[in-house]
């Protein structure tokens, strides 16, 4: 990676720019700090989108490591800065819109989206688009949501986890630095040396202040933006084509999507560096038994030779 080809991306006037995340039941209630640092952002996006399937996929077997043990043992809101009592509330779908009505403060409007791929019911609140879906496609919902309803080609979307708190200039540097025929995000990961693990280069890489061709996959976290033209029909079925394992690996399934559709991947690892992330030791997709084996054996089908 010290090697990487590097990139200049010089600043242009940005174009229609929507965040787009996605979440479920259980862990909506824990999204208002994520949705602050959205909302204070520096250039506001021209939508935001939350796409959340009806029918998560069921609950699979985890493990809990010894530090999430010991988090167990503490009051919740000591570790977690997205603490919520999720008892508290009905998580119905009546329930959930009304709580981001409430948190936005106005009041929705109502529609069905027919997509020829997916139907979808919208409720729309000022830039705030809450969506629900029948089908999940994974932690990847946050970008397939926002292309059930942005169709313009140049628009950028750029994805966002709900357990993040972002800078508030992310929206502007990816916005205003993306070029045709790019994906850019703030990191990359990649096989080590003898292809045994993984070896991520994101925020705290201090030696690269320039962006740079990433030759594995964009790191989904520290967020991405995408063009809408990057992507195809075939997004929708693309996964199942893939080993299972890919399914909870969004970062490495969509940058394979990409990659094979001639879009470049390029990271700027040390312009911004994000507040903070809490991650939900009940929820987090780390917590699946094999998630690593399975990571593997998706990375290694999608990209076999770096």
């Amino acid at each position: 990676m010290f090697f990487a080809e590097r990139r200049e991306l010089p600043e242009r006037e940005p174009p229609r720019t929507v965040v787009s995340i996605s979440s479920f039941s259980q862990r909506v209630f824990h999204m208002r700090g994520c949705l602050d640092a959205v909302f204070a952002q520096s250039q506001t996006p021209d939508r935001v989108i939350i796409t959340i399937p009806r029918k998560f996929r069921a609950l699979e077997k985890t493990t809990t490591s010894p530090a999430d043990l010991y988090l167990r043992l503490l009051p919740a809101s000591w570790y977690s800065d997205f603490y919520v009592d999720t008892n508290r509330y009905n998580e119905s779908e009546v329930n959930m819109v009304n709580w981001f009505s409430n948190y936005v403060g106005t009041a929705y409007n109502y529609h069905v989206n027919l997509d020829v791929h997916k139907t979808s019911s919208v409720y729309e609140m000022g830039i705030l688009t809450v969506q629900f879906i029948d089908d999940d496609w994974g932690p990847a919902t946050k970008l397939i949501g926002a292309l059930l309803l942005e169709k313009d080609p140049t628009t950028v979307i750029i994805t966002f986890d709900d357990d993040m708190i972002y800078h508030r200039d992310t929206v502007k540097w990816l916005s205003t630095h993306m070029q045709p025929g790019i994906a850019l995000s703030f990191g990359c990961e990649m096989w080590n040396s003898d292809m045994s693990g993984f070896v991520a280069f994101a925020t705290w890489d201090f030696y690269m202040t320039t962006p740079r061709v990433c030759e594995g996959w964009l790191i989904g976290w520290a967020a991405i933006a995408y063009h809408v033209s990057s992507f195809g029909d075939d997004i929708y079925t693309f996964v199942q084509s893939l080993p299972a394992g890919c399914f909870n690996n969004d970062d490495m399934w969509l940058s394979g999507y990409i990659a094979r559709h001639g879009v470049t991947r390029i990271f700027a690892p040390m312009v911004l560096k994000h507040v903070n992330h809490s991650r939900n030791v009940d929820l987090s997709l780390s917590t699946i038994v094999n998630f690593r084996d399975r990571s593997y054996s998706c990375g290694r089908y999608l990209f076999p030779r770096l």
